[in-house]
């Protein structure tokens, strides 16, 4: 019986790994790299994602503008942004479709940046 369960234990752990290898598949960032744009009524947001995993950010409201630097990571579903000068992480579900990258901010909603 020890045995038997033995083997159920184990059958369930290789499972559980080849579930999570499987869901964290590999992200091709090549897909991110580059300059996205969003604009609405006078207002505006660029990120630019380099190669290097660094990128900028800039806020533009009618004449004036802000960037901000940034280092970044991707999984299969989340954006991880971390900007210069500040220790927080930035999480941000996203969707990728063609050349539109969806990103949901923290009060769930969602912002579409068309690729430039």
């Amino acid at each position: 019986m020890k045995k038997y369960i033995n083997n159920i234990l184990l059958v369930s752990i290789f499972t559980m790994i080849v579930f999570t290898l499987t869901a964290c598949g590999k992200v091709d960032y090549s897909k991110f790299l580059g300059t996205w744009e969003f604009t609405d009524e006078g207002y505006g947001a660029t990120y630019m994602f380099n190669e290097d995993k660094t990128g900028t950010y800039t806020l533009t409201a009618g004449e004036e503008s802000e960037s901000k630097n940034f280092t970044y990571k991707i999984d299969s579903k989340i954006i991880y942004i971390t900007y210069e000068s500040d220790t927080d992480v930035f999480e941000n579900k996203y969707e990728l479709k063609d050349k539109k990258l969806i990103i949901e901010d923290s009060f769930g909603e969602k912002i579409e940046f068309i690729k430039k």
